[in-house]
């Protein structure tokens, strides 16, 4: 519910929500759980325009998914995480942590793999490698036209548009935003 709310700009209620969330799974010691449920915090943040703030959320959940072992929502996280340096300029860091989703992820895991091959896509385009950030932009929208998951679908959309504008290819962007 809290990445429902903030997808309308409902940003403090989805917190709030979160919050709750957060608190209960802590009072009843479900500290994995809330681990592995971390990514919709961090979600929420990066659609609120807080990428320091999803960097925190993902991190902690990264550390404690890695720390046993976790193979299910660790390598959703890493590519989250990835997503989140993005967006702060960083780079090399988010490239590593694509790489950690990219080989730890099953191959039936279409989520993590659109998010991962957009953000490396992103990473890509700005430290020279504009082909190898084209091809990566233009499969993590392929796949995820291929799912009903219309949030992801859009988001390798923007993805794809951003490393277009990177490119300074404008209006194929703006195709894409379109």
């Amino acid at each position: 519910l809290a990445v429902l709310e903030a997808m309308q700009g409902r940003f403090e209620p989805a917190r709030e929500r979160w919050r709750g969330c957060r608190r209960r799974l802590e009072e009843v010691g479900l500290g994995v759980s809330l681990a592995g449920l971390q990514m919709y915090c961090a979600f929420v943040e990066l659609l609120a325009g807080q990428p320091e703030a999803a960097e925190r959320e993902a991190m902690e959940a990264y550390a404690v998914l890695e720390r046993i072992g976790e193979r299910w929502r660790r390598p959703t996280t890493a590519a989250i995480l990835a997503r989140a340096l993005c967006a702060q300029g960083r780079y090399e860091e988010a490239e590593r942590y694509t790489r950690i989703a990219e080989e730890t992820a099953a191959k039936d895991d279409v989520v993590t793999h659109v998010i991962w091959r957009a953000a490396r896509a992103q990473a890509l385009a700005r430290t020279g490698d504009p082909r190898a950030a084209e091809e990566l932009a233009a499969s993590s929208v392929a796949l995820a036209a291929q799912t009903d998951f219309l949030l992801l679908h859009a988001d390798a959309l923007v993805a794809h548009a951003d490393v277009l504008a990177v490119l300074d290819r404008p209006r194929e962007a703006a195709r894409r935003l379109d």
